[in-house]
């Protein structure tokens, strides 16, 4: 039988069947946060063994985790007379537990390349494998972080979540990781290019929002709501319904994007975060504000992908903080107005911090998550 899921699922699914283990091997997980604690038998076929580094200096990219994968699948060879991308999302198991890492501890995490072979023939204690070099990083500057909530200390017990995958259907898996791939590649690149983590952000909300509004509805119904004029076109055709079938099934998924991603947001919308700044640097957390914030986020994610317009500075910058009191990173841009790199905003077209906006996201997929494995 084909794998329709992601191979995390997949071989998880397989671990529970008592299939044979085929392979056992070691991948380090790089960050520049802190994990605290040990996950070995909770999440089986998967360990994460904490190395306890010891560099305190703020920036290291380091491992920071040994994931320990125990592999059950086979080899299949894919259906060739079709093209299928249900389970592509451009990387391998390791890359697919290294996102679910990263979503559920909210940190910056890259897989590196496999570290240890456990083979009988070889050692069955485990072989050291340096077949390709590790992964480089990205220059940052830690002194104004866009993003100072990812360089922070998690305990690995908020790696709970990841006990729901085997209860999913394999179409929820794959969305979740393809989400999860989304706000990992955003926290990656936020200190370099935060307009392009802005772009992955939202794209992490808008996969997770197209499965869930479309989970269980009719996609022809879709297709009558948002283009009756074009179901009144092709009723016209013999073997209409047919036909009606065949473009909701190709072009449902685009349709009402931004509905979507607005509805998405509002229905797994979190609570505040428990330490915020002073009034006048906190984003109002009314569900009528919220509204009209993410309204203005998706019109500037359309420029940014059709006219080539990135998000507004502001909204880029670092967040700013005060050197008194909690010292709590804002939440928004202060200022009436901005103006710089040739552009200007007035301060309602600013509605948050990308720092701001991560927190929600992050919230808010953890909250799906959840409930797809409920």
């Amino acid at each position: 039988m084909m794998r329709r899921g992601p191979q995390v699922y997949e071989n998880w699914k397989a671990s529970l069947c008592k299939d044979e283990v085929q392979s056992i091997s070691e991948y380090p997980l790089f960050s520049d946060a802190r994990v605290t604690g040990q996950e070995i038998n909770k999440y089986k076929p998967y360990a994460f063994l904490n190395p306890v580094p010891v560099d305190e200096y703020l920036g290291c990219f380091r491992p920071i985790i040994y994931s320990r994968i125990e592999s059950y699948l086979q080899f299949e060879i894919p259906d060739m007379s079709k093209t299928g991308t249900d389970a592509y999302h451009g990387g391998t198991l390791v890359d697919e537990i290294a996102a679910l890492v990263s979503l559920a501890l909210g940190i910056r995490i890259r897989a590196g390349t496999m570290t240890r072979d456990f083979q009988d023939n070889i050692d069955p204690r485990g072989h050291p494998v340096g077949w390709r070099r590790q992964p480089e990083f990205l220059n940052i500057d830690y002194q104004r972080l866009v993003i100072p909530n990812a360089v922070s200390e998690r305990p690995l017990d908020l790696l709970s979540p990841l006990s729901s995958i085997p209860s999913m259907s394999p179409d929820d898996a794959n969305a979740l990781i393809k989400a999860a791939r989304s706000y990992q590649k955003a926290l990656l690149i936020a200190e370099e290019d935060p307009s392009m983590s802005w772009l992955f952000l939202v794209t992490a909300i808008e996969k997770a929002a197209i499965h869930w509004k479309m989970a269980g509805v009719n996609k022809v119904d879709i297709l009558r709501e948002f283009k009756p004029r074009l179901c009144e076109r092709l009723g016209t055709f013999e073997k209409k319904e047919d036909i009606l079938s065949i473009v909701a099934d190709e072009i449902s998924n685009l349709m009402g994007s931004k509905k979507k991603f607005i509805e998405f947001m509002m229905n797994f919308l979190p609570l505040p975060p428990p330490k915020r700044p002073p009034e006048w640097g906190q984003i109002s957390w009314q569900e009528s504000a919220l509204k009209e914030s993410f309204i203005t986020i998706y019109e500037h994610r359309s420029k940014a992908l059709h006219e080539g317009t990135p998000f507004p500075l502001p909204m880029c910058d670092p967040p700013f903080r005060q050197r008194n009191g909690e010292k709590v990173w804002h939440e928004k841009p202060f200022a009436l107005a901005y103006s710089g790199a040739g552009g200007t905003w007035m301060n309602e077209d600013i509605p948050m911090y990308l720092n701001t906006f991560e927190y929600i996201v992050r919230k808010a997929l953890l909250k799906w998550w959840l409930e797809l494995g409920a």
